[in-house]
């Protein structure tokens, strides 16, 4: 990670927006996270025809100053450098998909201003609609479980909450009975087993507000 320049050069990332934009929320710092917010949407207009039309329905995560995305990047030896979910195909960075959506959502709640549920919605769109089936069969996608779980309280669609199960199920289909670990690598265990009461507090509340999950 580098500093930023303010002379420009500089590469963003959408996920690690919404990571520090969630921050935000956290601490009360609600102008802060409406500007990243903000912003964010501004990249997602400029992202439709990649992610909708596109033959392999790219998302890409960075871009640069300008607001533009980045394309082209290649890492450094050693260097894993994940840019870019291509929606057609199988074992990519599903997580992505999730974060934004999961910031999105909780800043519906604060501002109560539909654009931010407007914007997880369209990111939504694109994980049920546009990406292979691997979305909902690969624990990766544990992030995008928290975020479905989060529009689920707001909107209860059967599609959304249906995404939840399915990852849920996946994860939870391969749980070493032995172990209890739900991946060989310990620090995506302990998020999967954070996220676990989280989204069951997200199901207790669309429970009480709508008396059911799914029948929005």
């Amino acid at each position: 990670i580098k500093p930023y320049n303010s002379n420009g050069g500089n590469v963003h990332c959408l996920f690690n927006s919404a990571a520090l934009g969630t921050t935000y929320l956290y601490l009360n710092r609600v102008s802060d996270a409406v500007n990243i917010a903000n912003a964010m949407i501004r990249i997602y207009e400029t992202q439709k025809q990649n992610m909708f039309e596109n033959e392999d329905r790219v998302y890409y995560l960075r871009y640069d100053d300008n607001g533009e995305p980045l394309t082209q990047l290649t890492a450094n030896p050693g260097e894993r450098l994940i840019y870019k979910v291509v929606g057609k195909k199988v074992k990519q960075a599903w997580f992505a998909i999730g974060y934004p959506i999961a910031f999105f959502g909780l800043m519906y709640k604060v501002t109560k201003d539909i654009k931010y549920l407007n914007a997880a919605q369209l990111l939504l769109d694109y994980a049920i609609n546009e990406c292979n089936v691997d979305v909902r069969n690969n624990q990766w996608a544990h992030k995008l479980m928290w975020g479905a779980s989060v529009i689920g309280t707001i909107t209860n669609e059967k599609r959304t909450w249906d995404l939840v199960f399915d990852i849920a199920n996946t994860i939870m289909a391969g749980q070493d009975p032995l172990t209890g670990k739900t991946s060989g690598i310990i620090d995506q265990t302990a998020e999967m087993i954070f996220w676990t009461p989280i989204i069951a507090m997200n199901i207790k509340e669309t429970l009480m507000k709508f008396g059911g999950v799914g029948t929005g």
